[in-house]
């Protein structure tokens, strides 16, 4: 589960992650105070996970609230701007556009904005696709991830 808050202009205020896989959970809560560029991240749980300061970019974004902006800015007809997004640490984001493909969603055949993705972080990348629809909200509809025994796809469905 992800929850974020943010400003009009999507700068992220706080978000919050709580995982669960099996026996192993987490959660962890960033504040961010754009005015002075710093954020605050502290572990919920376990609750000896620590916490600390960070310094963050202008206008920091979390991953959840960088997805609601690269959806606004795709419908204005731009490709978000390279840039630092939060998810823990700090992750380098960057998207291109692949033009429209037509894709199988909610099962019907579905013109989309086609988005390759480049995420970096300090000692790893990893390139992916995205599809948008061609609505006015352009809702993700779909997420691919290359892996070592696959590709791993994602159909996201209200």
């Amino acid at each position: 589960r992800f929850h974020s808050a943010a400003t009009a202009d999507f700068g992220s205020i706080q978000f919050e992650r709580d995982l669960s896989q099996g026996s192993h959970q987490s959660r962890e809560r960033t504040t961010f105070d754009q005015k002075t560029g710093r954020a605050h991240r502290v572990t919920l749980f376990p609750a000896d996970g620590g916490h600390g300061d960070f310094d963050v970019a202008s206008n920091a974004r979390d991953v959840l609230t960088f997805l609601y902006f690269a959806r606004r800015e795709l419908a204005q007809g731009r490709v978000p701007p390279p840039q630092q997004i939060y998810y823990g640490g700090p992750r380098s984001i960057r998207m291109e556009s692949a033009g429209a493909q037509t894709i199988t969603a909610r099962g019907k055949p579905t013109v989309t904005d086609h988005m390759l993705v480049h995420l970096k972080g300090s000692q790893w990348g990893l390139d992916f696709d995205m599809y948008f629809a061609r609505d006015a909200a352009r809702t993700p509809l779909s997420v691919k991830i290359p892996l070592k025994a696959g590709a791993f796809s994602l159909e996201l469905v209200p």
